[in-house]
Order: structure tokens, then C-alpha cells, then sequence
């Protein structure tokens, strides 16, 4: 009998074993098909997210672009840029220069609904028409350097609104003065807003001037 009761104990043994064995297989399996599997999904939803975060950025620099094309479109209009040339050289007054530019510079405020404030500066950076809201105004010291257009998020009750200045140049590129336009920045918290959802852990959108200066965050 002790023959028989060592040779269960060696069969249990061996069962055990086994057991341990296949269990020990199955996890070494389970982790060698698992790490392959983890970083296939991280990988393609790095790739997804990279996508996303492009179209995103293109969509925004599209609309960037958009509120800079209206802000050329208005400075560009021939007949008020060669009212305000003609002040510039004392041959029409200031009165005669705002009843005849605030009409028309109001008609582009209600042709475009993103647009929602226009300020037109004189030579000097004085003020000639200044129509709807207005934000933060530029540093007129700055103007005088001014040779191409700029664009950047800037304060606004409380809050942020789109800024563009553009030079105002007569048809030998001599500069004439300066338009300041005001844009809504509701399409672009839209566009924020959707960037944000491919990252959950984001609190928070921003934005970047083109010369990387400034970071603006929009709750």
C-alpha cells in the first residue's frame, strides 16, 4: 500500500504540473499575441488622431485666411482708398472724408456676418470712421512699421475677438493709413471645440499667432 498511496501522490504531482504548465503557456501566449495587438490599436489611433488634428488645422487656417481675404477686400476698394489719398494731400477735409467713407465702409460691415467692426485710421493713426464693435486697438507706434497684414485673438469685453490690421497703400504703394477690422471668433471656437474631442484630457483650445509670439486660450 505505501507503493500505491507514493504513486497517487506522483500522479497528483504531475496533474498539478500540467495544470501549471498550460497555465503558464496559455499567459506567456495570451502576453506575446496581447503587446503586438495594444500597439497595432495605439498606432492606428495615433495615425486617426494625427488626421484629425490636421484637418482641424487646415480648417482653421482656411478660415483665418477667409477673414484676412474680406479684410484685403475692403481696404482694396478703389474709390474710398482715393477719398482718403486726396485727405492725405489737404484736398478734401476730414468731414467731407467721413460723410463720404462710413456709408460705404458700413455697407461691407453688413455684407459680411463674421465681420462685426471696422475702424479706418488716417495717416497719423488718427481715426476717421470707426463703425461696429471694437477690441483692443493696436499700438499705433507699431502702425508706421506695418508692412503687411497681421492677425492675432486680442481682448474683447471679457472676452477674445479676431483682430486683422491692414496698411492702406495708394498705387505706388505708398502708405495712405491703416484698417483695423473686428471678426466674430464663434467659427472658431466651433472649430476648437471639435479639435478638443479627439483629446478628451484637454481642458482647454488655443490658438497661436503665425509668428508663434503669443498663445491665446479659448474656454
Amino acid at each position: 500500500m505505501p507503493e500505491f498511496n507514493a504513486i497517487r501522490q506522483i500522479r497528483r504531482k504531475a496533474v498539478v504540473l500540467a495544470v501549471i504548465g498550460i497555465l503558464v503557456s496559455s499567459l506567456l501566449v495570451a502576453v506575446v499575441t496581447a503587446i503586438p495587438m495594444y500597439q497595432s490599436a495605439r498606432e492606428a489611433l495615433e495615425r486617426s488622431t494625427l488626421v484629425g488634428v490636421q484637418a482641424q488645422g487646415t480648417a482653421l487656417d482656411n478660415l483665418v485666411q477667409r477673414y484676412e481675404g474680406v479684410a484685403r477686400q475692403v481696404t482694396a476698394r478703389t474709390e474710398i482708398r482715393h477719398r482718403l489719398k486726396r485727405y492725405d494731400e489737404g484736398e478734401v477735409s476730414l468731414d467731407a472724408l467721413v460723410a463720404f467713407t462710413a456709408p460705404r465702409l458700413g455697407e461691407a460691415l453688413a455684407s459680411e456676418p463674421a465681420l462685426v467692426g471696422i475702424k479706418r485710421l488716417g495717416p497719423m493713426g488718427e481715426t476717421i470712421v470707426e463703425l461696429g464693435v471694437s477690441g483692443e486697438s493696436p499700438d499705433l507706434a507699431r502702425l508706421a512699421d506695418l508692412t503687411g497684414i497681421e492677425s492675432r485673438l486680442v481682448g474683447f469685453d471679457g472676452g477674445v475677438i479676431w483682430r486683422t490690421i491692414i496698411p492702406i497703400l495708394d498705387d505706388f504703394g505708398l502708405r495712405l493709413g491703416t484698417d483695423v477690422m473686428y471678426f466674430e471668433v464663434g467659427n472658431l471656437k466651433d472649430l476648437l471645440k471639435r479639435a478638443r474631442t479627439l483629446e478628451p484630457s484637454s481642458a482647454q483650445g488655443f490658438l497661436i499667432d503665425r509668428q508663434g509670439e503669443r498663445l491665446v486660450g479659448i474656454d
